[in-house]
């Protein structure tokens, strides 16, 4: 992206890569850049390795057909590394970077876990309170009130980066219930979780966890499998509030609605435990911080969806009648606006170069001070 703001600023005059994959495996966006957006902005482009240079015409018939061999290329490769991952998967396999936490990988085999002695406790533990009917945010409050470090800690605890701040106590309740659903700590490796779309996209598809691949038995558990089977039934008979990404509702304000009071994103959840026939009318979007740290941190402010499209379908209403009625003044009220904000954006930038000004004063003011010391001999050069 900084490379084609360049390009527009009129910054670069040649673009050169290696070859012409370098430049993308996406044969449209590839071609794109190629034969549209380099010339428009008059930019020279070069291959070295397969020889093309835009400014030889000779060289544009042959291109197009290199970049789809190089998308295609690109999938197979993908499609065998995805194969070769699911056959180790399938086998038993560990093959993520990390160890879940209450695990650790074992030693004589980098693709196999044993359980952790020292984080294996807060594991079960969170498994005894989910038993004794305690919600998500009751045990992060439990854990934090009780000090048990939450998992990023350990690491740091370990090398010797350990900071005792309130931090390391909070617990997320998101990854609770992820520990809790997980069924890792029963033995088991999932194998297929969240596939991603297609090559092209990082995009990952949703499985619900009763429909992902289970490879069982691969390691000892933590959890007995009755036991977390339990689990399960618990979690299932309180449940009644499911992420949007497992509903029909279309979120069509997501990453636009932010909390009032401390600014995160609002989260979209779906309760179908409210008896209404609409999913617009199961649907209520609260406080991401709320959700990730409870009531200490931030409200729910819990927000109906149907309230919320109301209130903006009237207010485009509004806007839309005030244009039939009288356009100059919306035009008049529009470009007012856009000129506090330019003006504020202006003034913004004035402070920025005001503190860059310092800031270089003070550099060369530094490097004066050194060539002095320099030239008397207090500093060797």
């Amino acid at each position: 992206q900084e490379l084609l703001d360049d390009i527009r600023e009129g910054k670069v005059a040649t673009v050169i890569t290696k070859d012409q994959s370098r430049l993308g495996r996406n044969h449209i966006e590839t071609g794109t850049y190629m034969e549209i957006f380099f010339p428009e902005h008059g930019v020279r482009y070069i291959a070295i390795n397969d020889g093309y240079d835009s400014n030889e015409q000779s060289q544009m018939d042959i291109a197009p057909f290199r970049n789809i061999i190089n998308e295609m290329y690109a999938k197979d490769t993908s499609r065998k590394i995805k194969s070769a991952l699911r056959t180790r998967k399938k086998s038993g396999k560990y093959i993520s970077s990390n160890a879940p936490f209450g695990y650790q990988k074992d030693p004589a085999d980098h693709n196999h876990l044993v359980i952790d002695p020292n984080t294996a406790p807060v594991v079960e533990y969170i498994y005894s309170m989910a038993e004794e009917g305690l919600g998500l945010h009751r045990i992060a409050k439990r854990l934090h009130d009780e000090k048990v470090l939450k998992p990023c800690y350990y690491k740091k605890e370990m090398f010797g980066r350990f900071i005792d701040d309130e931090k390391m106590y909070d617990w997320d309740s998101a990854y609770i219930s992820q520990v809790l659903h997980s069924p890792v700590y029963a033995g088991h490796i999932i194998y297929e979780a969240k596939p991603t779309v297609s090559m092209k996209s990082k995009k990952r598809r949703y499985i619900p966890f009763e429909e992902r691949a289970i490879v069982p038995n691969t390691h000892e558990a933590i959890i007995p499998q009755d036991r977390w089977e339990n689990v399960q039934r618990i979690l299932y008979s309180r449940s009644g509030c499911f992420m949007c990404d497992k509903t029909d509702y279309d979120n069509i304000f997501k990453g636009i609605v932010r909390c009032a009071d401390c600014g995160r994103t609002m989260l979209v959840k779906v309760e179908h435990r409210r008896k209404r026939n609409s999913v617009l009318d199961q649907t209520f979007y609260c406080c991401s911080t709320y959700r990730k740290y409870g009531a200490k941190a931030c409200d729910s402010h819990n927000l109906e969806a149907r309230v919320l499209h109301e209130a903006v379908f009237a207010d485009i209403q509004a806007h839309a009648k005030a244009a039939v009625s009288n356009r100059g003044a919306l035009v008049k009220k529009i470009a007012n606006q856009m000129h506090l904000r330019v003006s504020s954006d202006r003034a913004q930038h004035k402070r920025d170069l005001k503190q860059c000004k310092a800031r270089i004063a003070e550099i060369e003011d530094l490097y004066a001070k050194l060539y002095e010391d320099v030239s008397k001999g207090l500093l060797p050069e």
